[in-house]
Order: C-alpha cells, then sequence, then structure tokens
C-alpha cells in the first residue's frame, strides 16, 4: 500500500496527464464510497470552450502531486532518519 486518499482526494490523473491506463489500483476500505469519473476526451472538450479552465485544472493537478510528493519523501526521511 502506498497511501490512504481520504475524502474529496483525485485520484487517477497520472493516466490523464500521460495519456494512458491507470498507473495504479485503489480499493476502498468500507461500503460507503462514491466514486465520479470524469471522462478525458470530456476534459479537453471543456478545454476548448472554456480555455480558461485549463490552466486552473493543470495548477490544481500539479497541487495535487507536488502534496503527494512532499508526503511520501516526509515518510521517506523519517523512515531513514530511525535506521
Amino acid at each position: 500500500m502506498l497511501g490512504t486518499i481520504r475524502d474529496t482526494e483525485t485520484f487517477g490523473e497520472i493516466g490523464f496527464l500521460e495519456g494512458g491506463p491507470a498507473s495504479a489500483s485503489v480499493i476502498a476500505d468500507s461500503d460507503n464510497v462514491s466514486v465520479y469519473i470524469i471522462d478525458g476526451n470530456f476534459i479537453n472538450i471543456l478545454f476548448v470552450v472554456f480555455p480558461s479552465l485549463a490552466g486552473r485544472f493543470y495548477h490544481y493537478l500539479a497541487s495535487v502531486l507536488a502534496r503527494r510528493l512532499r508526503k511520501q519523501e516526509a515518510a521517506y526521511f523519517q523512515k531513514f532518519n530511525q535506521q
């Protein structure tokens, strides 16, 4: 297990950014889970109709990825410093 995703968090952005299949699997730890799927083609159409949306969307994805990277680095360095 690499991590835990909480309410309102996003996943699947790597596949979207790379234009390929999912790079990870997600398993729910409860039966009370809602998942919303947004097709990549739909997002690209939104960017054509609302060009200013693209910048905000990619900024959001960059912040998600940066937050995850910081969290992974902190966990790595904490484990490394305990050894």
